[in-house]
């Protein structure tokens, strides 16, 4: 008996050259939208980030205003925005402090920080900075910070660290939770570290 190859065909060919094709351009589609989705989920962390850290800074700033001319006395207000704001589930922040416009710690998610001098340059920057900053101390943190400040009295900076490893779900336990229920899905990582 004969074998017959099946590439030695034109039908053979065909169906190679065509299959090669299918695979690289259904490659090329998944990595054009897994960055696509990348860049949609970093850009949302951010815009959320930014709007919370703009609308708590307009608090705090009321706050640390009061005391100094009076109406309200020293009561640990400060520490109960913040510690809200670590209670908060949609973001993963992992610090948030109010600094003085000399470095010191005025409020702090870690109580053994309060009263502590940070003069790193990424502080030194957001003591600088007039306007909302966005920084990366390191590749998996977002540092987003903005000044307390009326005109141009400024009581301090108002800074949060949102972690970036939010972004890539647990694969293993979703897939083994689908596995269980009977369902195929797979999910598939997303790091935010572009």
């Amino acid at each position: 008996m004969k074998i017959i190859n099946p590439l030695n065909s034109l039908q053979g060919k065909f169906t190679l050259y065509l299959s090669i094709l299918i695979i690289a351009t259904m490659s090329a589609l998944a990595y054009w939208n897994i960055s696509r989705e990348k860049r949609l989920l970093r850009d949302a962390i951010v815009r959320e980030g930014k709007a919370l850290v703009e609308s708590l800074a307009i608090s705090c700033t009321n706050t640390m205003l009061y005391e100094e001319i009076g109406l309200v006395e020293e009561g640990g207000l400060l520490d109960n925005y913040i510690s809200d704001l670590m209670q908060r589930r949609d973001l993963n922040i992992i610090y948030a402090m109010i600094i003085d416009p000399k470095g010191k710690i005025i409020a702090h998610n870690s109580m053994v920080e309060v009263g502590n001098l940070y003069q790193d340059q990424i502080t030194k920057r957001v003591l600088a900075s007039w306007n909302t900053l966005l920084q990366h101390p390191t590749d998996n943190v977002l540092d987003i910070s903005t000044p307390l400040a009326i005109s141009t009295k400024r009581w301090g900076t108002f800074r949060i660290g949102i972690s970036l490893e939010g972004c890539t779900p647990d694969i293993t336990s979703e897939n083994r939770e689908n596995d269980a229920r009977g369902n195929t899905t797979r999910s598939f990582p997303i790091d935010c570290s572009i």
